[in-house]
Parts: structure tokens; sequence; C-alpha cells
């Protein structure tokens, strides 16, 4: 079965979702013949089909082919953002060398860890029963975007392997991601505005939320 690609990426300053990304550490003079990877519910997915965003991100001029038809896959560094259910709302926050202890600590329960993800009670039963499959991409052809682990490519794209993840919070915690659960996300919406690195992924679907 083919499937098409859609991914609306925004600035990390924005709050809005993320649909899908691959995984690998960011482009760091590392070697790019690395391997991306593609979350999916789906285990029957034989090719990725570039296909447009489904609602189109305002971006400079220069940068509008990114809402055209393409593949995204994420890298290992940020794939913990993707071991949720697709339609699970969370805000998923890494440490920058600039981070402050004081941001850390407001957030952070853990501070050893790498990421903290916060996700809603509702959601939790939800994230349990959730097997996801892990879809395994040869970098060769894909751009780095520089931008929490994204890369995109133009063509079609057949996955080297897929493995099932029927363990989502095992696989949060091998990850080293805290897990925090709230009843609702509306609270960290200020998050954007510490010096963390902030992502907020499918929080159309999340309760409460507003954020301009």
């Amino acid at each position: 079965m083919e499937v098409g690609c859609l991914l609306a990426l925004h600035p990390l300053s924005t709050a809005d979702e993320i649909d899908v990304v691959t995984a690998r550490f960011p482009c760091f003079g590392l070697d790019m013949r690395h391997r991306l990877y593609h979350f999916s519910e789906d285990p029957n997915i034989d090719r990725f089909v570039p296909r447009p965003v489904q609602t189109e991100v305002v971006r400079p001029k220069r940068m509008n082919w990114l809402n055209g038809p393409l593949v995204w896959a994420i890298d290992a560094a940020y794939a913990p953002l993707y071991l949720f259910p697709r339609d699970c709302p969370r805000i998923v926050m890494s440490k920058l060398v600039t981070s402050s202890e004081t941001d850390i600590s407001r957030y952070w329960i853990d501070p050893t860890k790498p990421f903290v993800a916060f996700v809603e009670d509702r959601w939790v039963d939800r994230i349990k029963a959730t097997t996801l499959y892990r879809y395994t991409f040869e970098s060769d052809g894909f751009v780095c975007l520089e931008d929490v682990g994204m890369h995109v490519i133009d063509k079609k794209v057949q996955p080297v392997e897929m493995t099932a993840l029927p363990d989502l919070l095992g696989e949060l915690q091998a990850a080293e991601v805290e897990l925090q659960i709230r009843h609702d996300l509306s609270g960290l919406a200020d998050a954007w505005d510490s010096s963390l690195q902030v992502s907020g992924i499918r929080l159309r679907n999340a309760q409460n939320w507003k954020r301009e």
C-alpha cells in the first residue's frame, strides 16, 4: 500500500502541530548516510508518496516549497516527539545550551532527562493501547531542515525496515522522556516564551487550547 506523507511544519516559536517527522541527529557535520524514521499506526505501508501539507503555512517566499508535495521524516535525536498516537496532543520540551536552570526546574521533575512530554489525562489509556510502527528510511536524497530533526524528500520513498512498537510507555522510558500528565495543556502556553526548545504537536485536538 502506498501512503501520502503529510506534515505541517511550523516554526518552533509557534504551538501548532507537526504531523509527521523523521529522526536523526541535527546536521552538525554528521555523516548524511544515517537512517531516518516515520511513525504510523498503519502497519501496511509499502511506499511513501509526496503530498502537500493539508493547511498551508505562511513562510518566507524562499521557503514556500515546504508547502508542496514532500515526504517528511525525523531523525533519531527527535524521534521521541512521535512516540505517541498520531492524534494525541502533546507538548515536548528539550534543553538548549542556552536554557536557564530556572526554566528547566520549572518544567522538569527529573532534570537529568533530556525530554519532558506533557499529555492530557484523557489520552493515557489510548497511549497504553496503541501500537505504533516505525518505518526506517535511508537518508540518501533527504534534505535536512536543521529544525528539530526534520528531513524532506520530493520523491517516493520505500522503507527499508518496519518495527512494531506495542509498548509506547516503555519506549518513552527507554528514550529517557519524562512523561507528565495534565488535565489540560493550557497552562503550558507560555513555555514558548522560555529559554527551552518547545514543540507542540496536534494541539488542535487539545482541550481548552488557545494561543495566539
